[in-house]
């Protein structure tokens, strides 16, 4: 069986929803990734309840929990699409967490702060061939008016630097199956904790950052 990933499609279709585009890099992993684990375990929420909105959206937190079509939708001002099952296959789903310097740059058109940072968290439940196995995507990406060593630059998006990329399948059996990974490590290693720390201070229900 051939193993394929849904990323190289994707990739074309976050670009016009201003995310960014990975690059093909390879780092030294990080052995525990507080960040990516609260958003990989982050639960799929039921649109419209505790605080989310019908596409999947925290404001007062800057969480999205949802389907990637209903990012879509809401960047582009369209309505929310019905709610879909967290099992159900073929389908992309987003867990996205952002701080407010970010929210206020990108979305109320605020000078941009050095630091300011999104993460983000794909994955989908493949069909066919490769029913039962799952396909992860984790990347971060954060702005700083100097140049960030070891980052990597963000194509038309000015003082932006890619900072992680983690791309992974897990067969039916857990075994995961790596494909592609980057870490800046050495603005990495300073920032995973400080965010992580803020993660687990928030008043947030704790069902969103539940860890195994």
């Amino acid at each position: 069986m051939k193993l394929t990933t849904p990323k190289a499609t994707l990739v074309l279709l976050i670009l016009l929803s201003l995310i960014i585009m990975p690059f093909t890099a390879y780092g030294k992993p990080v052995q525990s990734d507080p960040l990516q684990k609260s958003l990989e375990n982050q639960r799929f929420q039921n649109p419209g309840q505790g605080g989310f909105d019908e596409y999947g959206y925290h404001e007062k937190a800057r969480i999205f929990s949802g389907t990637f079509d209903n990012w879509e939708a809401l960047m582009y001002g369209e309505p929310p699409l019905p709610p879909v099952s967290p099992d159900e296959t073929d389908v992309i789903f987003l867990a996205r967490r952002w701080d407010k310097a970010f929210d206020n740059g990108m979305f109320k058109n605020e000078p941009l702060k050095d630091g300011a940072w999104c993460a983000s968290y794909f994955y989908e439940n493949l069909s066919g061939e490769q029913l039962g196995w799952t396909w992860h995507w984790y990347f971060y990406y954060t702005y700083s008016s100097q140049p960030i060593e070891g980052g990597i630059p963000i194509p038309d998006m000015p003082g932006f630097y890619y900072t992680v990329d983690r791309e992974w399948l897990v067969a039916p059996d857990g075994t995961e199956v790596v494909t592609s990974e980057f870490y800046a490590d050495s603005f990495y290693h300073k920032t995973s904790s400080h965010i992580w720390k803020k993660i687990n201070n928030s008043r947030l229900p704790q069902v969103l950052f539940k860890t195994k």
